[in-house]
């Protein structure tokens, strides 16, 4: 916004970044984001957002069964969507389980998860891993770093970490909020304190990072280990600007 001359962009500096409070919010991160993509576009209504409450209860057993039925309704949309290359396949599938006896019904549904991870992991194998990555770098990574200040820690974390659940399940997030009172800074040290964890760094490690960003984890291990030496990967001149920045 500064580069192009808004004329916002004075008042913009002068704001905190705050972390929304709303009445239903969980302790993970990923869940929160997912309700306000998808709840939150369905029932927002120009309210202010103290009382954006989603329809969905405080944080217990009942809100659990909230979301799970709220995931099956919004997957059913973006399954039968006419964008939906696979639409016709999937209605197919449907058509045929309903014809099914009920006990083989339920063994279908016991292996689901594994036949599932075989479908997606060979339609990955089909799929580019990117595409017009040209404008990606564009459009966004090399918008100005004072942009990203304003909704970034002061650890710049932003790519996200895939964490495994359990075998073949991944779950996405971009930082780690050990409860309520978390602030976003503490989120992002802790996530980043979890990239080592689970990668096993030790001091005198050879680290490359790649795809660094504005590198978050570079510096972090920089400066945690001291006798490890890190080399960050990134696209953008902007991102590499800022970590040299941050080294000098």
């Amino acid at each position: 916004m500064e580069t192009i001359g808004h004329p916002n962009v004075s008042m913009l500096k002068m704001c905190t970044p705050i972390r929304l409070e709303m009445p239903w919010r969980t302790l993970h991160n990923y869940v929160d984001c997912g309700v306000l993509v998808m709840r939150h576009m369905e029932t927002y209504k120009c309210n202010p957002i103290k009382d954006r409450s989603c329809g969905l209860l405080e944080e217990a057993d009942d809100q659990k069964q909230q979301l799970i039925d709220l995931r099956v309704k919004y997957l059913v949309k973006i399954l039968m969507t006419e964008i939906n290359t696979q639409k016709d396949v999937v209605v197919a599938d449907v058509d045929q389980f309903a014809k099914v006896p009920d006990k083989e019904k339920e063994a279908l549904k016991k292996s689901s998860f594994a036949r599932i991870t075989t479908r997606v992991k060979a339609s990955l194998k089909e799929t580019p891993i990117t595409v017009k990555t040209e404008d990606t770098k564009s459009q966004h990574y090399e918008l100005p770093t004072s942009f990203f200040n304003f909704v970034l820690g002061k650890n710049f974390k932003y790519r996200q970490f895939i964490f495994q659940t359990f075998p073949s399940l991944y779950i996405v997030f971009c930082c780690h909020f050990h409860d309520k009172l978390s602030t976003l800074d503490d989120a992002e040290e802790a996530m980043l304190q979890i990239y080592c964890e689970k990668s096993q760094v030790q001091d005198g490690h050879n680290v490359l990072d790649v795809g660094c960003d504005w590198g978050s984890l570079t510096l972090y291990i920089a400066q945690k280990y001291s006798n490890c030496k890190v080399t960050g990967i990134c696209n953008s001149v902007t991102q590499k600007a800022h970590i040299e920045e941050q080294c000098g």
